[in-house]
């Protein structure tokens, strides 16, 4: 359901950004998302964010640490 909703709001945003003669730009969280959005045309990808970064490698160090 969550994939869905992903393609059709991915989908939404392109449409939008070519009817305007503007560049379509998304924030992806995963691999998955990626990769989709490249091969939906999204011009501008940005893998992650700086507080995803930051979540992931606390949650190993925690997790290492708990073990």
């Amino acid at each position: 359901m969550q994939a869905n909703k992903l393609r059709a709001g991915v989908a939404n945003g392109l449409a939008a950004a070519r009817l305007h003669g503007k560049a379509c730009a998304m924030l992806c969280a995963t691999a998955e998302q990626v990769l989709h959005c490249k091969a939906a045309g999204v011009e501008i990808i940005a893998y992650s964010s700086d507080s995803e970064v930051l979540h992931r490698a606390y949650a190993g160090a925690l997790a290492s640490i708990r073990a």
